[in-house]
């Protein structure tokens, strides 16, 4: 080696020993040097005259909340990494808004297990990683899309099977924007992947009690899982430059004939981008297995997709996609076994007769 590489820092700030205990040997496992605090005000004290690569701090602690001392740290050394560890709460989706406007990179909800922690930490010093290296960064880049990632961590933190469903409706969402090369400009085909790939993220701000339930939602439960498009709309909308991804991810769950919700649009009031990911998000989830569900057949899948073309789904992104899938320009991406998490989504695509319970 022709330079000695420097040891990595890590502060980490939590008023509870025994979660800082746990942070702190997770980190080890990532050659950091851990030093933690269990007061907000000594971490402060102790970023006058240290500096660290990473800074992992809680929420919610006495004296001064996690939002507040973030702001604070950003301010004294706005070149460290910053994971916020945040408990499940019905405010989850206003606390991660607040955290990404401050400068938060990556968040991990408490209970977690040390992969999660460390998954999460690793995509936020990736992201730290790329803008010290000063790669562009456009607003609908593949860098923005490592920015907002962390997101994708805390809500696999709820429901193990989101991120890998999220991907593989990116890639079907992906693949038919090539079809509509004629009506969306490159940026606008970049925003589609990126909306379809957060289109689930508001589900963070569900209670997981709801998110894995394994038989039928009462109606209270069916109002707050409704409520994830707009929270995830919030949580996208709040990170510069992703305003029409938010709207996709607004969107999702709108319906061709207008009932569908949050707003109940019809047609082309619907975004092309939301067309598209409702088609894809809806295919992928038929054909996953799920906690009730072993998951359906990719021909059972085309043929509601067929059954619903022109009710729930816009006609033309349907016919593309089944023309697509004909051809092979898009190919069947199957989950594993393993998967299994509760998805709305595929409760819509199954009672297409029942559209305001979708």
């Amino acid at each position: 080696m022709l330079v000695n590489k420097p040891t990595p820092k890590a502060l980490v700030v939590d008023d509870l020993p025994d979660v800082a205990g746990v942070v702190c040997r997770s980190l080890n496992l990532l050659d950091f040097k851990v030093r933690a605090v269990y007061d907000p005000l000594e971490a402060l004290e102790v970023c006058r005259t240290e500096n660290f690569d990473l800074v992992v701090l809680d929420i919610n602690m006495p004296q001064m909340n996690g939002i507040e001392l973030l702001r604070r740290l950003k301010s004294m050394n706005p070149a460290a990494t910053y994971v916020m560890l945040t408990g499940e709460d019905e405010d989850n989706f206003k606390t991660i808004t607040q955290a990404l406007r401050e400068g938060a990179q990556g968040f991990v909800l408490k209970p977690f297990h040390v992969s999660q922690l460390l998954d999460s930490v690793q995509l936020a010093l990736e992201r730290t990683r790329l803008l010290r290296n000063s790669i562009r960064m456009k607003v609908y880049s593949p860098l923005l899309e490592g920015a907002t990632a962390a997101l994708l961590s805390a809500l696999e933190a709820k429901d193990t099977s989101t991120q890998n469903h999220s991907s593989r409706v990116s890639y079907y969402a992906q693949q038919m924007t090539q079809a509509f090369r004629d009506y969306l400009s490159y940026e606008e085909m970049v925003q589609v992947r990126l909306g379809a790939l957060f289109h689930d993220v508001g589900k963070i701000g569900v209670p997981d009690i709801i998110l894995k339930k394994p038989g039928p939602l009462t109606p209270e439960e069916r109002k707050i899982i409704m409520k994830h498009p707009e929270i995830g709309e919030k949580i996208i909308g709040a990170v510069e430059g992703m305003e029409k991804v938010a709207a996709i991810v607004r969107a999702h769950h709108e319906w061709y004939n207008g009932n569908g919700y949050p707003d109940g649009l019809k047609g082309y009031d619907i975004p092309l981008g939301a067309r598209i990911a409702t088609v894809a998000d809806c295919f992928e989830a038929i054909v996953s297995p799920r906690v009730y569900s072993p998951g359906r057949s990719v021909d059972f899948a085309l043929a509601e997709l067929k059954r619903c073309r022109g009710t729930q789904f816009d006609p033309d992104v349907v016919d593309i996609f089944l023309d697509m899938i004909s051809t092979g320009e898009i190919v069947y991406q199957p989950a594993h076994p393993e998967e299994a998490g509760y998805l709305l989504s595929i409760q819509s695509c199954r009672n297409p007769v029942v559209p305001k319970s979708a």
